[in-house]
């Protein structure tokens, strides 16, 4: 039962995040999908230590190649951070779209790393597959909702 408990939480988290990320770009106050590549780095995070954690069975003690799995991805989540910052510095969006993305990515990051912490030690890698489709369902789904009602001829109701 604290298996699915954990799914739930995850799934829900996991869908706050990338709510505020469309929130984020799909205001009309904003109106802008710069933000939107954000998305890439939460798909590459994981992957270091994923590739790490082949060449090493117990991930307890240190090595060269967890090492350079923790800098790269630090790298990347970091690189997430800077995107919506510069984006806000150059004016390609605004101030508020940018707040907006970095709580994202506090949300998302938070979700990433709990998902590879619980999949490593209390649940099964299915769950991680689960909540991964859970997501991307749901951006799916409010990703087609904006596109349907953020034409030309409908701006006035892109919300509603």
């Amino acid at each position: 039962m604290a298996g699915v408990r954990a799914v739930v939480f995850l799934s829900l988290a996991g869908v706050l995040g990338l709510t505020l990320l469309v929130l984020g770009c799909a205001l009309p106050m904003f109106g802008n999908w710069w933000p939107m590549f954000v998305i890439s780095f939460y798909i590459v995070v994981p992957l270091p230590l994923m590739i790490a954690k082949h060449f090493q069975e117990d991930m307890d003690g240190t090595s060269a190649c967890i090492e350079l799995a923790l800098f790269i991805t630090t790298g990347i989540v970091v690189s997430a951070f800077a995107l919506p910052t510069v984006l806000a510095h150059c004016g390609a969006i605004k101030a508020g779209s940018c707040v907006l993305t970095e709580i994202a990515n506090v949300v998302m990051f938070g979700t990433i790393c709990a998902i590879y912490f619980l999949g490593q030690y209390k649940i099964h890698g299915t769950v991680v597959v689960l909540v991964w489709m859970a997501n991307t369902i749901f951006f799916g789904a409010i990703f087609s909702y904006f596109r349907t009602f953020n034409r030309e001829e409908m701006h006035e109701l892109a919300l509603w």
